[in-house]
């Protein structure tokens, strides 16, 4: 019983993280393309970082860990989201359009296509 519930809970995981790398592909956000649950969304600058972790929490009640020099190198600054089987698509939709209108508010470059991967 408990290996059948964890087979399901690692197939939710890994549905979710495709549609959530499938949402960032759609709206150009740059993001770290990799088979982990733990999806960086890079931000490239603290400054920046910042405000856009600050924006997500204060705008759309949404907490993103953001990671900064020493955990990562300089201009390599990102935010870490974290799938969970427990999200829904509504709620990964939700955070997709949530990411992209942050991304306008604040004016941050777009991406043509995802060309980063595998770099945790």
């Amino acid at each position: 019983m408990l290996s059948k519930e964890s087979e399901t809970l690692r197939l939710r995981i890994r549905r979710n993280s495709k549609f959530i790398r499938e949402g960032l592909k759609s709206i150009q956000v740059p993001f770290i393309d990799n088979d982990s649950h733990i999806v960086p969304i890079l931000v490239k600058g603290p400054l920046e970082c910042k405000q856009i972790s600050k924006l997500l929490l204060d705008k759309f009640g949404i907490y993103i860990q953001p990671v900064f020099y020493p955990t990562v190198p300089k201009g390599d600054e990102r935010l870490r989201v974290t799938i969970t089987p427990k999200h829904s698509k509504k709620d990964i939709e939700s955070f997709v359009n949530s990411i992209d209108e942050a991304w306008n508010i604040l004016g941050f470059d777009r991406v043509e296509e995802q060309i980063i991967h595998s770099q945790i």
